[in-house]
């Protein structure tokens, strides 16, 4: 996100005055004048009018020029801070679901300390997911970029939070089979969902991308 410096905006505002005390000396010449002679005298009050037109609007144009660069920049900083730990915190997500494949359906898991170990795992995973929500919503709309990053970081925390799901089901549905001394193919279900998991790796690398924009860059 480039941003312009304050020493341009200031620059812009006395343009902008300077231009608007001209139009003013300009229009109050015309209706002064009479024809093509000049009264140097109404001149002088005209000059000094211009001036006194020129400090009298500086000042508050200085001031709003200032309120809206230090408003500016607080809201862009809070939305490069907010939006780096947002992505953090998905990408911190992604990884640990990959732990969560690792550690699924194995003898280990029938075991109680080991299963209560993984289905807690999978449920801070659940909370986890849910706070970043919450992140997400507070974000604000200021630009193309920062609408971006929500829409596409809604779309990621979707899908890892339906890989978590299927997940936790797969262990449920194994353990229950395992104990029913039942046969489970818990290879395809769970080949299926880390091939879902793994899509979300294109998605990640794409917000960081966006997430990169979104940090402040002056010109």
């Amino acid at each position: 996100m480039i941003r312009v410096s304050l020493k341009t905006k200031l620059i812009r505002a006395i343009k902008n005055v300077a231009f608007a005390s001209v139009a003013f000396f300009i229009i109050g010449a015309l209706l002064k004048s009479d024809g093509p002679k000049l009264d140097l005298s109404k001149i002088y009050e005209l000059v000094k009018d211009t001036l006194a037109f020129f400090s009298a609007f500086l000042g508050p144009v200085f001031a709003y020029v200032l309120f809206n660069d230090w408003r500016g920049e607080h809201i862009e900083k809070k939305l490069e801070a907010d939006s780096e730990s947002i992505f953090k915190a998905i990408q911190e997500i992604y990884l640990k679901l990959y732990e969560v494949r690792m550690s699924i359906c194995t003898k280990a898991t029938l075991e109680e300390t080991e299963g209560l170990r993984v289905n807690m795992s999978m449920e801070l995973l659940t909370v986890d997911m849910m706070r970043v929500r919450n992140y997400i919503k507070l974000l604000k709309e200021e630009n193309d970029s920062a609408l971006s990053f929500i829409q596409q970081s809604n779309e990621i925390v979707d899908s890892l939070y339906k890989v978590n799901n299927d997940f936790y089901d797969i262990q449920r549905a194994f353990s229950i089979n395992q104990k029913h001394n039942k046969n489970y193919d818990f290879l395809s279900p769970i080949n299926e969902t880390t091939n879902e998991l793994a899509k979300n790796e294109v998605k990640i690398d794409s917000l960081n991308e966006v997430c990169r924009n979104l940090q402040v860059k002056k010109d």
